[in-house]
Order: C-alpha cells, then structure tokens, then sequence
C-alpha cells in the first residue's frame, strides 16, 4: 500500500466532521494477556487501546490492520479471525473534532519479535485485565475475550 491513498488534513477534518470513519483495530493476546498502546493524541490521549487505526480507500481490511499494527509496534502479525465489530463515538478527537468511529477487531498472532512503538504512543504493556478508566469498546472487548 503506497501514500497515495492518504487524505490531506483539510479534507479528513471535512469528513470527520460529517460522517463515521472506518477503522481496524488489532488483538494481539500473549500468555493470556492483551496488547495495549498508551496513546499520545486524540481521540483518547493518554489512554490504553488495542493498535490499529483508520482504513484507507481500496485497502482490504486484513491488510488495514497488518498495516496498522506494524506502523505502531513494528510487529508482523498474522489475522487468526475477525473477532467483532464495535462503534466509538468520541466528543473530541482531531484538532477537536467530534469523531465517530466504525471499529472492525480482528485477533492476531506474532511472534513478538522486533517490537518498536511509534511516535504516536508513549507505553505499552500487556493486560490481563482492562484498565479501570478504559473507554467502554475496550471494556467490551476485553470482557468478551475473557468467555
């Protein structure tokens, strides 16, 4: 997947603005515990959630979260199962724009091999339980991981 399928800032805002954004979002589960990323920037500044992020146009969701998950930890995964669907809606995100997400969780698998956060997170670490001030999508989440 090239950058031609990036939007410019000035449009996205447009978009964020008036309709729901897709986005992927990546399990990776570890000796019973979850993979979590301290976000650095909004929506959810400095709170923990699961890799992953927008999908670009003509980009299979598969390769969206693969995509996603190494650009933030530099782990090479592999898709064991779509796992659910969940919806975020965000009073501010963006340069504090209202943002709505459509949200497509898969379970993944790595060998946990060359991890290297990006500049777009400031932690990481592995949970076997939800952060208690987590967004209510990871609570669920990690609530129907735990069945």
């Amino acid at each position: 997947m090239d950058n031609t399928n990036f939007i410019p800032n000035t449009l996205y805002h447009q978009i964020l603005e008036h309709m729901p954004i897709l986005c992927v979002d990546g399990i990776i589960i570890k000796d019973g515990k979850a993979l979590l990323l301290l976000r650095d920037n909004e929506p959810e500044k400095n709170k923990w959630w699961f890799p992953g992020g927008r999908v670009l146009k003509s980009e299979p969701l598969e390769e969206a979260i693969l995509r996603k998950v190494k650009e933030e930890t530099g782990l090479v995964c592999r898709v064991k199962e779509l796992f659910d669907i969940t919806e975020t809606i965000f009073p501010t995100g963006v340069d504090d724009i209202p943002t709505h997400t459509v949200n497509i969780c898969f379970i993944l698998e790595t060998d946990g091999e060359n991890f290297k956060l990006d500049k777009e997170h400031n932690g990481y670490g592995w949970f076997k339980d939800v952060p208690s001030d987590s967004h209510e999508a990871i609570k669920y989440i990690f609530e129907k991981i735990k069945k």
